[in-house]
C-alpha cells in the first residue's frame, strides 16, 4: 500500500511539474538551514532533510511516514490509510529551462481542473492550484503549487487517492499550510 501511495504521488508530481530533469539538490545543507537566494544556495535545499515528519503531521493532521521519491524529493503520507492526503515536495533544477513560474503554472493547470492562484510572501513568487485531475482522474481534489526561489522551483503537492473523504476546504488548508512550511525552509 505504501509503495502504491508513493508511486501515485511521484506520478502526480512528475505530470504536474513536467518531470524536470534538473538537479534534485545536494546533501550538503544542514537540516533546517535557510539558504540565501543564490543559485548555489538554492541547490542545497533538500526537503527530505529540511522537513520533519512531525512538521508534516501538523500540516496533514495525522501520523505520516516519509518516502524519498525517484529523481529527488520526498513524500509524506499515512501508512494505515494511503487514500488520505499526502504531501510531496520536489526541487527542480534551473527554473528557466522549464519556463519558470509561468511554465509551471501552465503545466499544472493542464493537468488539474482548477485556476492558478498567486500566493504572496513565499520565495520570489508562488502559486497554488486546487482541483480534480483532468481527463477522468476521479473527483478527489488535488493541490499543486510551486515556489520560485533563486533559479529553482520547489514543487509542493497534496495528493489523495480515490475514495478519500477529504473536502476541498481541507485540501486547501493542507496545501496552504504545506506551502507555508516549505517556504519557511527556503
Amino acid at each position: 500500500m505504501r509503495k502504491t501511495l508513493a508511486a501515485s504521488a511521484v506520478l502526480l508530481m512528475c505530470v504536474l511539474s513536467a518531470c524536470s530533469s534538473g538537479s534534485s539538490g545536494s546533501d550538503d545543507a544542514p537540516s533546517g538551514d535557510k539558504p540565501d537566494s543564490s543559485k548555489e544556495s538554492a541547490a542545497a535545499f533538500d526537503p527530505c532533510k529540511a522537513i520533519t515528519p512531525a512538521e508534516v503531521e501538523a500540516v496533514l493532521g495525522y501520523p505520516v511516514v516519509v518516502s524519498e521519491t525517484p529523481g529527488g524529493g520526498c513524500s509524506w503520507g499515512n501508512e494505515e490509510d494511503p487514500r488520505l492526503a499526502s504531501l510531496s515536495v520536489s526541487v527542480q533544477g534551473d527554473a528557466d529551462v522549464n519556463g519558470g513560474l509561468e511554465g509551471s503554472k501552465a503545466g499544472t493547470t493542464a493537468v488539474l481542473d482548477g485556476e492558478a492562484e498567486d500566493v504572496s510572501g513565499l520565495g520570489d513568487g508562488a502559486f497554488l492550484v486546487l482541483g480534480p485531475l483532468k481527463g477522468g482522474g476521479g473527483e478527489s481534489i488535488q493541490a499543486q503549487g510551486s515556489i520560485l526561489t533563486g533559479t529553482q522551483l520547489v514543487v509542493v503537492g497534496i495528493t489523495q487517492l480515490g475514495g478519500a473523504a477529504v473536502t476541498e476546504d481541507a485540501v486547501r488548508a493542507q496545501a496552504e499550510a504545506g506551502m507555508e512550511l516549505v517556504g519557511s525552509k527556503l
